[in-house]
């Protein structure tokens, strides 16, 4: 076996998709046995891990290597070494990235509620990253009507038929108009239950509150998406018509959960 250099290959990215280039031909690479890192991923391993690198040209004399570790591997540096075939090995070290990702089952969420209400679920939490996740108690999201575009266009080219407007700059003015009065502005969705600190693998049980504006018009159905660690969460109301309805908070039998 060949140590081909003492500089070390590095290779960097989050847990999923760790990268780096090696200094062998694309052709001599995969004419051999598929390259292999080995590298100690926890404090204590008796052994390194093994970990077959996936190959990709890149030019003439270099190759691109890709590999991925578990999730929950923390971030820092990695030393290791990398063996091409039987006859060339490299130092190599691996920087992994933070990576905060947070999963939330189920993927998205229809509630019922009247006006002035408070709608309740129950939602379960996954710290699937490789650091430590904040979720905060107090959250704000724009409730929109699902309706409410197809409304404002057929409300502006309905008086435009009639005469009623005519310039496209009054047209557009009331388009916007009755797309403010289709929007909720910001709505308080509490985590009543669960929120704080989850260490990555952490499991826990949320209990949500969205507390419905007094405003809301009963008979319309309203979706907009709660960002949670930059990513998006749909949440849909469907607002009664009537008082048939419970008219105080809407508990979690009362509530319809879809998962997409």
């Amino acid at each position: 076996m060949k140590t081909a250099d003492s500089t070390p290959l590095i290779f960097r990215g989050p847990p999923r998709l760790i990268e780096g280039v090696a200094p062998v031909p694309f052709e001599e690479v995969v004419s051999a046995d598929f390259p292999t890192l080995k590298m100690r991923l926890r404090p204590g391993d008796a052994e390194p891990e093994r970990l077959t690198m996936q190959v990709m040209p890149a030019g003439a004399s270099a190759t691109r290597l890709r590999c991925s570790l578990p999730e929950s591997t923390p971030p820092g540096r990695y030393e290791g070494t990398v063996r091409i075939g039987d006859e060339q090995q490299y130092a190599g070290a691996i920087d992994v990235e933070a990576y905060p990702s947070l999963l939330i089952s189920p993927r998205s969420l229809a509630l019922r509620g009247a006006p002035g209400t408070e709608a309740v679920a129950n939602l379960t939490a996954v710290n699937n990253g490789n650091i430590v996740c904040e979720l905060p108690r107090v959250h704000r999201l724009g409730l929109l009507d699902v309706k409410g575009t197809g409304r404002a266009m057929g409300v502006a080219l309905g008086l435009a038929l009639d005469n009623k407007v005519k310039n496209s700059m009054g047209r557009v003015d009331l388009f916007a108009e009755e797309m403010a009065r289709s929007h909720t502005g910001r709505v308080d969705l509490i985590i009543e239950e669960g929120s704080g600190t989850l260490e990555p693998g952490e499991l826990r049980q949320l209990r949500i509150i969205v507390r419905i504006p007094v405003g809301i018009k009963k008979g319309r159905i309203y979706a907009g998406t709660w960002m949670v660690l930059k990513a998006g969460y749909h949440v849909e109301i469907q607002v009664p018509n009537g008082v048939s309805d419970k008219e105080s908070n809407y508990e979690h039998d009362n509530l319809r959960t879809s998962a997409k």
